[in-house]
């Protein structure tokens, strides 16, 4: 088997999960010892340098800045995580309560978590954005803004609201279906948010359509769209599934990439400008799959623990992927041609 791996690093501590800001210029990768471990997102491999950021376990997500990232943590404490200042910039702390919702617009405008039922929606400028938090019916299992910052979904079992971010409109639209809540996912009109007997399952956002996606062994927890937004690709089967949208829906049957077996896909992390998908499979399996037809690579074999994270750099020429318990691994796209003279 050819060595694909450019650098890997041990980090010590049970990894969470792993993502880049907007930029895509900088990578954080959330640990269970509440550290977050910082590193260029580039191809030059230099070793992450850690950051205390809570007492336990936390979430991480892209921060609205472009620059920084946004932390929520089981301690109660919503904090923003700056790559190039040792200590994080906390927002908001609840005293006993472990937070459990974390999302920022892109533009810079709103940042949100959720804390139990309530979810909270801050102003840039920390203050908040509603008078009072927001309340849902039950246990809040993710959130997520819209790409043009003007509504944010959040998703508990069975229901998802979505609130407008104008503080004239307080009361949400409610979106109802029976099924496993999932992290919302947004597309180009519609939403993503729930599994119900095998088939991931979403709407249309103008009609409220019910949209249902079948074949899945288990919740797809990572999704994503190939650059363009022609292909959802997503996790939870043998093998990728690609969900083609088509002018009036999506294709009725999925297009498949991976190496088919009994392991199921973990993580998927879509190229941000090729027609390319990374795979990262439960038994620690990774793979580089076109869209348009050229081989597949394996650019790491089996070793028995499961990838936890996948995310490309903004220029898309360095992957990093997290297995566990504790190793980050990046790979280039240059290790990967050269080792298998690959050509675009």
């Amino acid at each position: 088997m050819t060595d694909t791996v450019y650098a890997q690093w041990a980090l010590g501590a049970p990894i969470l999960s792993l993502c880049s800001n907007r930029r895509g210029d900088w990578m954080a990768v959330a640990c269970a010892d509440g550290g977050v471990r910082f590193l260029p997102a580039s191809d030059e491999a230099i070793a992450p340098v850690t950051v205390s950021a809570h007492k336990g376990a936390f979430l991480l997500a892209p921060d609205a800045d472009a620059h920084a990232f946004l932390s929520a943590g089981e301690d109660g404490t919503f904090s923003i995580l700056d790559p190039l200042i040792e200590a994080p910039t906390v927002l908001e702390e609840r005293s006993g309560q472990v937070l459990s919702g974390v999302s920022s617009t892109p533009h810079g405008e709103k940042r949100a978590y959720g804390a139990g039922r309530d979810v909270i929606v801050l102003r840039d400028d920390g203050t908040p954005q509603f008078p009072k938090p927001m309340t849902i019916t039950a246990s809040l299992r993710g959130m997520s803004f819209c790409p043009d910052g003007t509504q944010l979904a959040v998703s508990c079992d069975g229901r998802v609201f979505l609130w407008s971010v104008d503080p004239s409109r307080s009361e949400p639209d409610l979106l109802s279906e029976e099924g496993v809540a999932l992290e919302p996912v947004w597309g180009d009109g519609v939403l993503f948010a729930f599994l119900r007997d095998g088939a991931l399952g979403g709407w249309t956002l103008g009609d409220r359509a019910v949209i249902l996606l079948p074949g899945y062994d288990a919740p797809p927890l990572s999704m994503g769209f190939s650059a363009g937004g022609r292909f959802l690709v997503t996790s939870g089967a043998p093998q990728a599934l690609c969900w083609e949208k088509k002018a009036s829906g999506f294709a009725s049957s999925p297009f498949r990439l991976g190496e088919p077996g009994k392991r199921l896909v973990s993580f998927v992390a879509p190229h941000p400008s090729e027609a390319l998908v990374a795979l990262g499979y439960d038994d620690g399996l990774l793979v580089l799959a076109p869209l348009d037809g050229r081989r597949e690579i394996i650019l790491r074999p089996p070793c028995g623990a499961g990838v936890c994270g996948l995310s490309w750099n903004g220029p898309g020429d360095a992957l990093f992927a997290a297995v566990r318990p504790d190793i980050l691994l990046l790979f280039t796209l240059k290790s990967v041609r050269k080792a298998f003279s690959y050509a675009r």
